[in-house]
């Protein structure tokens, strides 16, 4: 056969032979390395693509993660504003009975949240950590903040995260302002602990490498998965403030403050303003990626390895393979030339055919390559785009594809590709007029005898009409399932029992407040027979529900009892009963609505009594009591009191037209009543207004009258109609303010006296001591002095003070029982109080002088005071003469101190007095003088 095939010789020499082994061994390993090498590398990039789609479908995860977190915190934020205004509308708070608010907060509040309650000053009023009436009333600065932006803007107020909290651990606080009914404003705050928040971390399935935190909404850490103590309260790295200063939620790359490499997703949400920040470390992406690479490489390291063993073997059976069957190779080939030349023009004439039943399909149809190169549309395709068709092969589909959906289509069509598996997927292409619809694509591979894909047909259906019909009936189903949840949540939580009753009379359905009215637990109902439950009304009920099954609607049935585990077991009750029928129109079933009147039957009693007690309250009152009509601008009715309060009978006033009344109102007051009017009738239910302003006596008289107001009776339109009003008569209290301002006025200029008094003793005494010890002692007995003084003055309430308590308060200490050491002679004359505090001071200066250094310093020494008044003279004089005795010797100072200044200088000056000081050797002999004015003499 060698000699038969063209190209080759009869016999080879083994030199030959070797030489075409060797050639053909090379190019057998050239031909699989560059068959394996390419398929290895196409394999590293089908796992980097991998890779990159892996991490891309992460990084959408984690945002999605910081959405649905930040959606929480919102959620969370909500939830608290909700909960603050129902607080802010309890009766407790509009009334000021924190008690009660206390105890209400206590047990509706979040578990692990506190409620607080602050004043517009900035006082706490209550906080549900501490115990009532405890904890520190001061207020931190973000508390301060949040009070003040929360009046201010007068809305719901989030602040940030707060390191030292009211409650000693990190928190936020959200606050709303509310208004009590006297009109005191306050701040209803809600402090929401960071370990509250780190809820709607924990619940996301994040894995232990990823690290999360939320930031308020000045990107300062409020809780954290990791390290929480260590960040709480910190800023953001700089990267992710830019990144949500630059949007609402998106990935960035960057560093962590742990210094790590990461990738990061952040969201901020929408109303609150806080953020998310989820991160995933780097290293955590490049172990996956290296897991996955590392046996790809291995495998085809492997394959090049023992593909290359084979050849080195195979080789030399191939040479003589290929040289035996070159020749039927060749006649082979030449029979498949023309076998490929008839089969081609086969195959144009059915491409033609295809491009015809393609061009005549509703469908948009393509084929491609087993590469995926797209080489046909047919004129559906181009008509609906408007795309060149000389410019649509390739991969420019792509172009049209709506950009929500490249990424996804890509990936599924590159996974086709990579797998062989039919191709399907929904997405929208633009039309020519801009506009895009949904299509459906799909896909199917044409693969050879051996398996092989040889190219890629496929279609895109119109599925844009389907598509919407398919989400309108989504939305209406989950409408449909939205409304029977609210039925039924509606049903099983309504305040009034319902109940479904078979024609046997068997539960078949009870709601909470039903099983509630009997004292049974719900399932004691379902199921059971109606009168085995409530046997006690069956003689009532039985012929009722006979009737409603014959298909009478039974109405008001009232029903009395008891249920022994309530305060008040005697309950009463009023059922309505209606017929349930089916298609046809049968009764089959029975509905009850069931309403406890109790409380409304005890109010109709309790109102009974009430009117009694309010006409017996008028009637009793000692105040005065009156009721305008609004609407006929007159007085209704005004309590017999009105006699002691003004003079005038009932009989005068009642039925008065209001002009004739407003007569008796002060000309001065009368802008401010009118003022006062109309401001009452803005009132709501409840609120009460207060004026005062002064009213004529029948004796022609005026008095002062603290009148209340508050609205009493409103039409079907809510206007008021009646005003209810008290009178109290304060001339008495007004009396009492005119003098207690006279006093403030007077205890001003005493305040300012005694000051200046103050700062003469100190400063007289520092010039003359001589160490501090010396200063302190002397300064402190004179401050006592002066406080005894002002003693006796407060006791005789300001009006002066007997000279003679002022001496014996003075030298009292230095005189025994039964002792003659002080002797004290002459009238006990009043001293005026503008001359009470110098005179004390001079008393003491002269006390202390002889218990220090004068009679009163040794056992033996006496004091003589002998006190004159000249009553006769127009202008009386008073002469005080303060005589020692007994004593050691006298001489003159060398020096003047306190005492000296003070009796020479002050007493002077002030009183308008004479000092004279003999200091004989015997003994001091001081002698005071002073002019008493006539009123001041008593």
């Amino acid at each position: 056969m060698d000699a038969l095939t063209p190209g080759f010789p009869a016999s080879l020499s083994e030199g030959d032979e070797k030489r075409r082994l060797s050639s053909l061994r090379k190019r057998l390993v050239l031909l699989i390395v560059g068959i394996a090498v390419p398929l290895l590398a196409l394999g590293i990039g089908a796992v980097w693509q991998a890779h990159l789609s892996e991490r891309g479908r992460i990084e959408a995860r984690l945002v999605e993660t910081a959405r649905a977190i930040s959606a929480s915190v919102d959620s969370e934020m909500r939830q608290s504003e909700g909960y603050l205004r129902a607080l802010a509308a309890s009766p407790s708070l509009a009334t000021g009975d924190w008690l009660a608010l206390y105890r209400q907060a206590q047990a509706s509040a979040e578990a692990g949240t506190f409620v607080a309650i602050f004043d517009s000053s900035g006082r706490r009023l209550l906080n549900t950590y501490f115990p009532i009436g405890g904890g520190s009333q001061s207020l931190d600065a973000p508390t301060r903040t949040l009070v003040e932006t929360a009046l201010s803007r007068n809305a719901f107020t989030v602040t940030g995260v707060i390191v030292n909290s009211p409650t000693g651990e990190p928190a936020i606080m959200a606050g709303l302002p509310a208004v009590t009914r006297s009109g005191d404003q306050v701040v209803v705050a809600q402090i929401i602990p960071s370990r509250v928040l780190r809820a709607a971390l924990t619940q996301q399935a994040m894995q232990e490498d990823w690290i999360a935190a939320i930031l308020d909404a000045e990107d300062r850490v409020v809780s954290r998965t990791r390290d929480e103590g260590r960040f709480v309260g910190s800023v953001a790295i700089p990267a992710v403030r830019q990144a949500l200063a630059g949007g609402t939620a998106g990935i960035v790359k960057t560093r962590t403050v742990e210094n790590l490499p990461a990738t990061l997703a952040f969201a901020r949400a929408p109303a609150s303003r806080f953020s998310t920040v989820i991160a995933i470390p780097e290293t955590v992406f490049n172990r996956a990626f290296a897991a996955t690479i590392a046996p790809v490489a291995l495998i085809g390291l492997s394959l090049i390895a023992a593909t290359l063993g084979i050849a080195m073997l195979a080789s030399s059976r191939i040479l003589s393979t290929v040289r035996r069957d070159y020749a039927a190779v060749e006649a082979r080939r030449i029979l498949a030339a023309e076998r490929l030349r008839v089969a081609g023009e086969a195959l144009q004439e059915t491409e033609r055919k295809f491009q015809t039943i393609a061009n005549a399909m509703p469908q948009l149809v393509w084929s491609a390559g087993p590469d995926g190169f797209v080489d046909y549309f047919n004129e559906r395709w181009h008509e609906y785009t408007g795309r060149d068709p000389n410019a649509s092969s390739g991969w420019s589909w792509q172009e049209v594809l709506h950009p929500d959906d490249v990424a996804p289509t890509i990936e599924r069509w590159q996974n086709s590709l990579s797998t062989g598996e039919p191709y399907e997927v929904e997405y929208r292409l633009k039309s020519a007029a801009g506009g895009y619809r949904w299509f459906m694509g799909r896909g199917e591979p044409i693969r050879d005898d051996e398996g092989r894909i040889e190219r890629w047909f496929g279609t895109c259906t119109d599925i844009d009409d389907k598509k919407h019909d398919e989400q309108a009936l989504v939305t209406a189903q989950e409408q449909l399932e939205q409304r029977v949840r609210e039925l039924e949540s509606v049903y099983d939580h309504a305040p009034v029992g319902l109940a479904l009753i078979d024609a046997d009379f068997t539960f078949l359905r009870v709601n909470q407040a039903l099983a509630a009215m009997d004292g049974r637990p719900l399932a004691d109902h379902r199921g059971m027979p109606v009168f085995s439950v409530i046997p006690h009304f069956e003689a009532r009920l039985r012929p009722v529900m006979e009737r409603v099954l014959a298909g009478e609607t039974q109405r008001n049935i009232e029903i009395q009892g008891e249920i022994a585990h309530l305060i008040y077991p005697s309950r009463t009750w009023r059922a309505h009963l209606y017929p349930v029928r089916n298609a046809a129109g049968e009764v089959r079933a029975i509905g009850a609505f069931c309403e406890d009147v109790t409380a409304a039957r005890l109010a109709d009693v309790a109102l009974a009594e009430e009117k009694a007690r309010l006409e017996r309250l008028m009637l009793s009152a000692p105040n005065m009591i009156y009721i305008t009509d609004v609407q006929r601008r007159q007085n209704a009715y005004v309590n017999p009191q009105v006699l002691d309060s003004l003079g005038y009978a009932p009989a005068e006033l009642q039925g008065r037209d209001m002009a004739e009344l407003n007569s008796l109102i002060h000309p001065d007051d009368r802008k401010a009543l009118a003022r006062f009017g109309r401001a009452v009738r803005r009132l709501a239910d409840g609120e009460v207004r207060e004026a005062e302003y002064r009213l004529r006596h029948s004796d022609g008289s005026y008095r002062w009258f603290l009148i209340r107001e508050t609205p009493f009776q409103r039409n079907a339109a809510g206007r008021i109609t009646q005003i209810l009003g008290t009178g109290l008569d304060i001339s008495g209290r007004k009396q009492a303010e005119e003098n207690q301002q006279v006093l403030i006025r007077e205890l001003h200029h005493r305040v300012k006296n005694i000051l200046a008094t103050v700062q003469a003793i100190a400063s007289t005494t520092g010039r003359s001591a001589t160490t501090f010890a010396a200063f302190r002692e002397d300064f402190a007995e004179r401050l006592v002095s002066l406080g005894r003084t002002h003693s006796l003055l407060t006791r005789e309430a300001w009006s002066g003070a007997p000279l003679h308590d002022i001496l014996r308060g003075e030298l009292e200490p230095y005189t025994g029982t039964g002792s003659e050491r002080v002797v004290i002679d002459g009238p006990d004359i009043t001293i005026p109080r503008d001359m009470t505090v110098t005179i004390g001071m001079a008393i003491h200066e002269l006390t202390t002088n002889a218990v220090k250094y004068g009679a009163l310093s040794v056992p033996a020494g006496r004091v003589h005071v002998r006190i004159e008044a000249d009553r006769t003279s127009p202008e009386p004089h008073l002469s005080v003469t303060w005589t020692e005795a007994g004593g050691p010797p006298v001489a003159p100072p060398s020096r003047q101190g306190f005492g000296t200044l003070l009796l020479q200088r002050l007493f002077a000056s002030q009183l308008g007095g004479e000092v004279a000081i003999d200091y004989r050797p015997g003994g001091i002999v001081a002698r005071l003088e002073v002019v008493l004015r006539a009123d001041e003499q008593r």
